[in-house]
């Protein structure tokens, strides 16, 4: 997993169970929203928002996740995240919902 903080430094951490754990016990309300899929047969690559509700300018990030479907099952294989203030339209939760308004 590679991800910059707000302040831009590059973080890189192997993606295991642990990490998931210690962000789960952070805490704190967090939304996730889609915001694009794009597939073709067995490969993906999905972007999301993850908006803490408690803390928005502190713990909000945009992610893009690669996926690829083994023996019918789908798998993360990559994971690289911003910090939503470094993440431009794709943070802008207004934005999504405009977007979907207009769909």
């Amino acid at each position: 997993m590679f991800y910059t903080d707000k302040d831009g430094g590059l973080h890189i951490h192997p993606l295991e169970d642990s990490v998931f754990a210690r962000f789960a016990a952070e805490g704190g309300k967090v939304n996730g929203r889609i915001v694009s899929v794009t597939q073709t047969g067995d490969v993906a690559s999905v972007v999301l928002g993850f908006d803490d509700v408690s803390e928005p300018a502190l713990s909000s990030w945009v992610d893009f996740h690669t996926l690829l479907r083994i023996n019918g099952v789908w798998k993360i294989t990559n994971k690289t995240a911003t910090h939503a203030t470094r993440a431009a339209w794709a943070a802008d939760r207004n934005v999504q919902a405009e977007e979907a308004t207009l769909a």
